[in-house]
């Protein structure tokens, strides 16, 4: 029985790009890093984030500099293929806005964020957590 022909440009692509597909990187693990504050009025402070990943599930916790101690957060999230999606919230009584979302994506070995929905910050929280 004769083998299945393929078409050339199936044959060429497979050439450049290998003869099996990329595998996409997991974000499985533990992430950490500090993102940028901003000039807002001083309002909008850097979160210094830990986070777990184990498959869709993300949890993690989160600090932010304050006046008297740091605030503490709790991080939850989803992970929609290879983009995550975080709820940051805390029970701290000095806050005027106890939970914010960050929406992030994996980019060259690190997890980058970006606060979402902020009318507060302007710019936008941003910044980069590495494997660790």
């Amino acid at each position: 029985m004769a083998a299945p022909r393929r078409p050339l440009a199936c044959l060429i692509l497979g050439a450049v790009l290998g003869s099996a597909p990329a595998q996409a990187q997991s974000l499985d693990g533990t992430w950490r890093g500090t993102t940028n504050g901003t000039p807002s009025g001083g309002n909008c402070r850097p979160f210094t984030l830990a986070v777990s990943i184990r498959g869709a599930n993300v949890a993690g916790t989160a600090t932010t500099p304050h006046s008297g101690p740091s605030v503490q957060w709790s991080v939850s999230g989803a992970v929609p293929g290879q983009r995550v999606i975080l709820l940051v919230e805390s029970t701290d009584t000095r806050l005027r806005n106890p939970s914010t979302r960050w929406r992030g994506e994996l980019r060259g070995g690190a997890l980058h964020l970006e606060q979402t929905g902020s009318r507060a910050c302007n710019p936008t929280r941003s910044g980069a957590l590495k494997r660790s």
